[in-house]
Order: structure tokens, then C-alpha cells, then sequence
């Protein structure tokens, strides 16, 4: 403190006190001092007043840092939801069918595309499981998919991928539809765990129809 330039040159310094200041108690941001040129000017009573202050400015510091948080939080949602809504929209929007599932937990979101290529509502979808009896489906041979063997399960429960799988699937109305199937296992950034299998299908019954009758 004595080499200090006020000190030392002018303005000649010659009683200081000080106080922490901050936010928070504990975590100063820093000093709040008062000097003067004449020694021995400043005693408790001119302390405790300024420490006072200390306690004004503070109070002011901690209102502003909570209102610049609250603002960055606003924003931060308003950025969220309106991503959120781009994601929903995209979501919808594409035309091959998708859908999320989960393990113990089935199905648990899904695009308009695939609801119209199962020919089912979205309520029709939730209610049932994968052992539903419902559930139609068939190779190019004829021969049905178990449970186990559809291709959400097989990822889920392996983590593969699966490419171009074809599956027949009887709908309610009775007509048979043709897809192509791929899977995407999602997998926990900590324990690599299979958290979903991401489901995209797309409708080849013309196609399918087509190779079928060349053979």
C-alpha cells in the first residue's frame, strides 16, 4: 500500500479503509475504499458506514446479477421451445415413416407417415405391445416375424444396425403393405447403453409387387 502512485504522488493519500465487496458473502468482486490526504481521519464509526454502503451496493450487484439470469433463462427457453417446434415440425413433415422406441417401454413416438402406412391412430398404436396378436407381419417367404425378430427388439437388444429389412404387414383393413425397414440404435453418452432404436420405414409395395411378378 505505502507504494502505491496515490500514495506516493498525488493525490497524497494518507488514510484508507476498505471493504470487500460482492454478490455474495465470501466472493468479493472488489474493494469499496474511501481515502484521505490528512492521517488518522477514519475510525469505527466511519467504517461501519461504510460498510453500510458496502451493503447497498451489494444488495444492488445481487438484484442485477439475478435479473441478467433470469433474462439468459427466458431466452434460453424461448430458444428451446422454438427448437423444439422446428424439431416437431421436421418430424412430422417427413414422409417416410418413423418411429422411437424404447426398452420395456414399446413405441413411444412416432410420425404421422407411419400411423398412415399402418393404418392405424396414434391411441390404436400405444395400446398395443410388441406380442399383440394384431401385429401382421411377414417376410417375402411367408413366414412371420416373432416378436423378438422385429427390428426395433433386434436393436434395442443388440445395438446393430439394420438395413433395408422387408416386412409385409396386414393392416386392419385386410390389405397387405410392403415396407423397407432400417434401424438406428441411440445409445447413452455415459454407459453406451442402447437408450432407443430410431425406426424408419418406407412403403415398396409397388416395387415389392413388381419384383414379384419378374420371378
Amino acid at each position: 500500500f505505502a507504494g502505491a502512485r496515490y500514495v506516493r504522488g498525488s493525490p497524497n493519500v494518507r488514510s484508507f479503509i476498505g471493504v470487500p465487496l460482492g454478490p455474495e458473502p465470501g466472493l468479493p468482486v472488489g474493494v469499496l475504499c474511501v481515502g484521505h490526504t490528512e492521517p488518522g481521519k477514519f475510525g469505527p464509526q466511519e467504517i461501519s458506514r461504510l460498510e453500510k454502503v458496502a451493503e447497498l451496493v451489494a444488495a444492488f450487484l445481487a438484484q442485477r446479477r439475478d435479473a441478467i439470469r433470469a433474462t439468459r433463462a427466458a431466452k434460453t427457453t424461448e430458444s428451446e421451445r422454438q427448437r423444439q417446434h422446428l424439431f416437431e415440425l421436421i418430424f412430422n413433415a417427413i414422409q417416410e415413416g418413423v418411429g422411437v422406441h424404447a426398452p420395456r417401454r414399446g413405441l413411444v413416438e412416432m410420425n404421422p407417415a407411419l400411423l398412415s402406412m399402418m393404418g392405424l391412430t396414434r391411441e390404436e398404436v400405444l395400446a398395443r405391445t410388441y406380442k399383440d396378436s394384431r401385429w401382421r407381419t411377414f417376410r417375402p417367404d411367408g413366414t412371420r416375424f416373432e416378436p423378438h425378430e422385429f427390428p426395433a427388439l433386434v436393436t434395442l437388444g443388440s445395438g446393430a444396425k439394420l438395413h433395408n429389412v422387408r416386412m409385409g404387414a396386414e393392416l386392419p383393413s385386410g390389405e397387405v403393405r410392403w415396407l423397407s425397414v432400417n434401424t438406428v440404435p441411440l445409445r447413452n453418452a455415459d454407459t453406451d447403453e442402447v437408450e432407443f432404436a430410431v425406426v424408419t420405414m418406407k412403403d415398396v409395395t409397388e416395387q415389392h409387387l413388381a419384383e414379384a411378378r419378374l420371378t
